[in-house]
């Protein structure tokens, strides 16, 4: 926040899109909409961190099923395909990570993959980020990381709207978590 000016606003209209999505989402553990406004005002936890920017204590469960090329048509109208794959480890007690490192090991790992899947630019490739952001600065963090766009840059995605639905990516959709999904997105990163 320091470095980049982000502001307690930018977390909260974080907290605002997120919640946004999830009251779309029948399976959320919180399904209800709020303004930056009650953002701002939910209880302060720990600086700059307020109860609307932490995630509940939520316990969930997704499935992925990987198929031949022959068989997903049959499990899906619209196979998505991995074009890419990958995994990193930071080997060091969290509370002593230096924020000055701007999340270098996941842009090393979103480096690698782009290379593997052949993307140049995953603003304009993906058509969808699934994240997993428990705070709200660290989705802002989790796109700077990612290459969605420059250190510093990534609360103005959530503000231009980039990232809402309807943007030019959307991270964590409601849609994508229906096993009803009309179409399969063409690449995602998480």
């Amino acid at each position: 926040m320091h470095r980049y000016g982000t502001t307690e606003e930018d977390l909260a209209r974080v907290a605002v899109q997120n919640h946004d999505n999830s009251s779309n989402n029948p399976y959320a553990h919180l399904r209800f909409k709020f303004t930056v406004e009650d953002a701002l005002a939910s209880r302060m936890l720990s600086w700059p961190l307020r109860l609307s920017d932490c995630c509940p204590s939520s316990d969930g469960a997704c499935a992925v099923i990987f198929a031949s090329e022959e068989k997903a048509p049959k499990l899906a109208k619209q196979p998505a395909w991995v074009r890419g794959a990958g995994q990193i480890t930071d080997n060091y007690f969290m509370g002593d990570r230096s924020w000055a490192e701007d999340w270098d090991s996941l842009s090393i790992l979103a480096r690698r993959i782009y290379r593997l899947a052949k993307i140049d630019n995953p603003l304009r490739e993906l058509d969808v980020a699934e994240l997993y952001q428990p705070f709200t600065i660290q989705q802002i963090l989790e796109y700077e990381a990612l290459g969605f766009c420059e250190k510093g840059q990534g609360a103005k995605l959530i503000s231009d709207g980039t990232t809402a639905m309807g943007g030019a990516l959307p991270v964590c959709p409601p849609e994508a978590f229906s096993a009803t999904t009309p179409s399969a997105p063409r690449a995602s990163s998480a």
